[in-house]
This record gives C-alpha cells, sequence and structure tokens, in this order.
C-alpha cells in the first residue's frame, strides 16, 4: 500500500428509538455523509419516511410494520432508489449502534451475544431503548450475519464521573449488589458539545468548563472540566 494512502470505510450509524429508525451511511475516515434518512412511526398504518444523498431527497409514505420492514426498507433505498450509493449491502464495512444501556462497564463493544445479554439484563432501567435496540441488533445479524455490529453506549463518555458524584444517599449494598448510581447519558452529545465548544473558542478541551444541556424528548445536563 503507498505510504500515506487512507481506505475508505463505509460506515452505517443507526439510530434505534422506540418507534422509530433513523440512519446516516458515513464514508470514514473523512466523515463523508453519502446518505441519510428516518422511518418514523413503525407500526402504525402509514409511517412517513425519509432518504436523502447528495444528489436527492426522497420523502414518501408507506405501511411498515415492524422493524425487520424499516431496516429492508432503509438498505433498499440504499442500494437501489434513484441515486443509490451502494452496489449491494456487502459494501457495507459495519454498522453502528448509538446503544443505551448494559450491566458492567460502559464503553464501545463488538455486539455479541454476551453484550446483548448484558443490555437486556437492563432492560427495566431502560425500557423505551434497550428493547428495540436488541431487537434491531438481532435483525442485522440475522439478514447480514457477517457484518460488523458495532455499539457505543451513552454513559461511556461518563465513566469518569469521580466516585463522590455518582454514588445516591441511599444504602451503598445498593451499589454493590444492583449497581445503583448515576449513569449519566447522552455521552455522545455532551461529548460532542464539549469538542465543538473548544474549536469555536479557539482553546483547548483541558482548559475549559462547561455545562452542556441535551434538550430533547429527554433531557440531560453534564458538567465538564478538562473535557472530562
Amino acid at each position: 500500500m503507498p505510504q500515506g494512502h487512507l481506505i475508505t470505510v463505509k460506515v452505517l450509524v443507526a439510530n434505534v428509538g422506540s418507534t422509530s429508525f433513523k440512519y446516516r451511511l458515513f464514508a470514514m475516515p473523512e466523515e463523508t455523509i453519502l446518505a441519510e434518512g428516518r422511518v418514523e412511526r413503525i407500526g402504525d398504518p402509514e409511517s412517513p419516511i425519509e432518504h436523502r444523498t447528495a444528489g436527492s431527497e426522497i420523502r414518501t409514505r408507506a405501511r411498515i410494520a415492524d422493524y425487520p420492514s424499516a431496516i429492508r426498507n432503509t438498505l433498499d433505498q440504499l442500494v437501489t432508489s434513484k441515486d443509490a450509493v451502494l452496489k449491494d449491502v456487502s459494501e457495507l464495512d459495519a454498522v453502528g449502534f448509538k446503544t443505551v444501556h448494559l450491566r458492567g462497564k460502559p464503553g464501545t463493544y463488538r455486539l455479541t451475544d454476551g453484550v446483548l445479554r448484558r443490555m437486556a439484563d437492563y432492560n427495566l432501567l431502560a425500557p423505551a431503548h434497550n428493547p428495540p435496540y436488541i431487537e434491531a441488533i438481532r435483525i442485522f445479524r440475522n439478514l447480514y450475519p457477517d457484518l460488523p455490529l458495532v455499539g457505543l453506549f451513552e454513559a461511556a463518555f461518563h465513566t469518569t464521573i469521580p466516585d463522590y458524584a455518582f454514588i445516591y444517599g441511599v444504602p451503598y449494598s445498593w451499589y454493590e449488589s444492583h449497581g445503583i448510581r448515576k449513569y449519566g447519558f447522552h455521552g455522545a452529545s455532551h461529548r460532542y458539545v464539549s469538542e465543538r465548544t473548544a474549536e469555536l473558542l479557539g482553546r483547548s478541551r483541558e482548559e475549559l468548563r462547561i455545562v452542556s444541556c441535551h434538550l430533547g424528548g429527554s433531557a440531560s445536563v453534564c458538567a465538564i472540566r478538562n473535557g472530562k
């Protein structure tokens, strides 16, 4: 390989909601967006569908009964639409998921059976997100068993919270036996805010103190010092 030559990797990033499936297809490492879109109100009689590439935008409605149908619709758009960006699904190098919660230390993981079991262990703590993500991940595995699937868990950015800040004022045995503590969420959002704020101010993350607010259907506030 010539020195300095970069290999382009195509990664489909999936965001699974309780009734929606959103996606972006990236060419890495340049982070070029090749396509993006969404399927909303999965399971309703009619689902709004959007799909955009550099050359076109499709807005339509269809009956999308379940997540397998939403995923198939998405991959069909990427492969067979007028401005298809893939010749075949085999051109995908990986699918990345903005996963929410799992038992044990959060981070970035290859989504094996063991990791899915650790996610299922915390279904009660994230009932609107964990079950749909597990279902979508299993669908991808069943449809494309050789495609690498990777999850970045939302609490990963918050693993630097000191113990005096994440322990609740309840019996310590609850933390030891049941993992009851503050985990922190929307980590990808808070990390991006901390990085982008430093860029806009022309300063290093390590010298900033930031309060980051993630506002939406769910909301969180994060105090960030020295990039952590």
